[in-house]
């Protein structure tokens, strides 16, 4: 069976056809996909920055969509990014050499909380902020979780971490839900249908959360939650 990590894969290589037609434009910053990710840099995540906020991880990065609008070059904020997905992280650097970009700029493919751990353990405890939007639903929970530990691991105290989850008891994930597993039932490849599957109930996340010792700045229901946790 395909894993999430192969599927997200043939995504960002049949991504390669829009890339193409935006890299002929100068005007491609104004594409509205890169637009989407500005959007959720200024509204969702830079107004629940710590302070100082210098040196960040973007966990699930994917083609840098966020990451880009986050680290201009006069932003003087340091980003580690990285991805399970190679294609992705791939598609990053394909991405940063389009902008014509004077940073360097690479993602790492990373596909564990350890090797989270391990990529960044000389920079355990120096981390002022991470966030980590629309990836939470493309892994297995258990894993999710494990992340949230690895992460706050990372963080300096009073580091913050801003991620988002899709909320099961929204009906737009019920109706998910239930025609994801309808599949599974027919004997359908789930991961092929649909990459993202993992689904969660708001005092699910909190009872983890309290349990893993973080303080709960923000959470907000609604379809997609948002929450921003601090170190203490």
């Amino acid at each position: 069976m395909e894993s999430a990590g192969q599927a997200w894969d043939s995504i960002a290589q049949q991504f390669g056809t829009h890339y193409a037609a935006v890299s002929s434009r100068k005007d491609w910053q104004d594409d509205e996909y890169y637009e989407t990710g500005r959007r959720e840099w200024e509204n969702s995540i830079k107004p629940w920055l710590p302070e100082p906020a210098w040196l960040g991880i973007d966990l699930g990065c994917g083609d840098g969509r966020i990451a880009f609008a986050a680290t201009p070059p006069d932003s003087g904020i340091g980003l580690y990014c990285v991805d399970s997905s190679e294609e992705m992280c791939l598609e990053f650097g394909r991405q940063a050499e389009l902008r014509g970009d004077p940073l360097p700029r690479r993602a790492t493919r990373i596909s564990t909380p350890e090797e989270l751990i391990q990529h960044l353990a000389t920079q355990a405890g120096n981390i002022d902020f991470a966030y980590c939007k629309s990836v939470f639903i493309h892994i297995p929970r258990r894993i999710a979780f494990g992340y949230t530990q690895a992460i706050q691991a990372l963080l300096r105290p009073g580091g913050r971490f801003i991620f988002d989850y899709c909320n099961l008891r929204h009906k737009t994930y019920v109706n998910s839900l239930k025609q994801t597993t309808a599949s599974i039932v027919k004997g359908d490849n789930p991961i092929r249908l649909n990459p993202g599957m993992e689904y969660y109930l708001p005092e699910e996340w909190d009872f983890v959360l309290n349990e893993f010792g973080w303080k709960i700045i923000h959470h907000a229901v609604g379809e997609r939650n948002l929450v921003v946790v601090e170190k203490p």
